[in-house]
Order: C-alpha cells, then structure tokens, then sequence
C-alpha cells in the first residue's frame, strides 16, 4: 500500500520525478487490509493497515512529516490526535515515523 506525495501543478501534466511518499510493505503469506483511522492530517502524510499472519493482527500506522515547511502547532494538535485515535483501539498497533523537525535535524522515531 502506498500514498505517493501529491504532484505540484507544474508537475501536472509532465512524466517528471513525483518523489515521496508513505508506504507499508509485506512479505508474502502476510494479508494486509487497507484501514481508515478516521484522521485526515494536512501537517503530515499518514497510511494505516490491518497486518494478518494465521490468526494474528495488528494495525501498522506510518506517518511522514515532509521537512519543507516549518513545524506549526497544528501539526502537534494533529498528532495528538492520531496518538489519541491509536491508543484508543482494541488493536495492537505499530507506529514507525519518519519526521523531520526542521530542515537541517531530522528525528528518527520507532516506536
């Protein structure tokens, strides 16, 4: 499953590059179900799934802050929201991050 970044408008009508994006990946024997967490953020890109192996389940959640614009104060309200919505479920989850806080330090974060 992915979500790519979404093209510029000079991108629109060329073949050019689109890098970017989220992605979550399995191995074969591994069932994934593409799940709605009920959070649309526009701070950062999000991607959820159902992972099944036999009769085990979790939800995988990735999460990608793009370093370009500066970190505002609605990206932590969102986060909280995600973290809120996650830690609420019935589900075991994973949640892996990638975010860059400004555009010279990256925090790397798996939690």
């Amino acid at each position: 499953m992915e979500r790519a970044h979404p093209r510029s408008s000079r991108l629109q009508t060329s073949l050019g590059v689109n890098r970017g994006g989220v992605a979550i990946v399995a191995a074969a024997g591994i069932r994934m179900t593409a799940i709605n967490i009920g959070v649309q953020p526009t701070t950062f890109e999000c991607i959820a799934a159902r992972i099944m192996l036999g009769t085990s389940s979790c939800v995988a959640v990735v999460v990608c802050r793009p370093g370009l614009s500066a970190v505002t104060r609605a990206f932590f309200t969102e986060r909280a929201d995600l973290l809120d919505r996650l830690s609420t479920s019935a589900d075991a989850f994973v949640l892996a991050s990638d975010i860059t806080v400004t555009t010279t330090v990256e925090y790397h974060c798996f939690l």
